[in-house]
């Protein structure tokens, strides 16, 4: 009775969705990388054995964590812009997702900036 004339989500929406999955992924990574560079854990049978054990971070895959906490923040930036154009109203928000990957992007970029310094 009723003609559904939706297309389904615009250009706009899937680029909203594809910036913030992006960004997730990145932040994935980078923690990823950071899990890999940190200093090796000193534990009781590690003395005990005598082993050696790294007690430094491993610059290269610090730095690559940095960058791509650097492209994740560029990421929610992107989603940002894009939720602005797409937003019919000035007072819209984007959604909780694009808010949490740019607070999060922003807050390890801000960590790992303090950890290069040192």
């Amino acid at each position: 009775m009723f003609n559904d004339r939706r297309k389904g989500p615009d250009y706009l929406a899937k680029i909203l969705t594809l910036t913030s999955i992006v960004g997730w992924l990145l932040i994935l990574i980078a923690l990823i990388f950071l899990f890999v560079s940190q200093p090796e854990m000193d534990t009781g049978i590690v003395r005990y054995r005598g082993i050696e054990i790294r007690d430094y971070w491993l610059a290269g895959w610090r730095n690559a964590a940095f960058i791509f906490m650097v492209l994740s923040s560029v990421s929610s930036v992107i989603a940002w812009f894009v939720h602005r154009k797409r937003s019919r109203r000035a007072s819209d928000l984007p959604g909780s997702m694009v808010i949490t990957l740019a607070l999060f992007s922003f807050i390890g970029v801000f960590i790992l900036v303090r950890l290069l310094s040192h």
